[in-house]
């Protein structure tokens, strides 16, 4: 199985693609620590940068958004049979979640805002395009246990 999981920060993509990795054997490539390297191998030949999973049952890839130019290259995922799920929710939890991770630095918060705004920018999410929307929150804004959202995104 491949998965792709984008979406907005702080809504647990890449702790569900660790998630994966530690408990479901899933090789996890995260695009944020090191997706420079990666983005341009895609750009300059996108059929040799999916070989590298080829020796892999089960891929899941991470990759939060930030621009038009990301989206561009995340819908060519679907074509190498990835499932792309959107992470959103509970935009305050995330926002905390987010929070958490990188402190409360002001600067943190305006990068928060800034890709929360070219999101919605961009219009996303947006089913149309093949991305599952998936809510990793419960009803009181808490993250959902990691088995139970494997459990769901692997239903789906």
């Amino acid at each position: 199985m491949r998965i792709l999981i984008t979406g907005v920060p702080g809504s647990g993509k890449t702790d569900i693609g660790d998630y994966l990795n530690t408990d479901h054997d899933f090789y996890h490539l995260n695009m944020e620590l090191d997706g420079i390297t990666h983005i341009q191998e895609f750009i300059d030949d996108p059929t040799v940068f999916f070989q590298q999973f080829n020796e892999h049952s089960n891929v899941v890839v991470t990759w939060g958004f930030s621009t038009a130019h990301t989206e561009r290259i995340q819908n060519g995922f679907l074509p190498a049979g990835f499932k792309w799920f959107w992470f959103d929710g509970n935009r305050e939890a995330s926002l905390s979640a987010f929070r958490t991770r990188t402190g409360d630095d002001p600067m943190a918060r305006l990068d928060y805002n800034t890709q929360i705004a070219n999101i919605a920018n961009a219009n996303l999410p947006d089913t149309t395009r093949g991305m599952i929307l998936y809510n990793p929150f419960d009803s009181s804004g808490t993250f959902k246990e990691r088995e139970l959202i494997v459990t769901e995104l692997l239903e789906l």
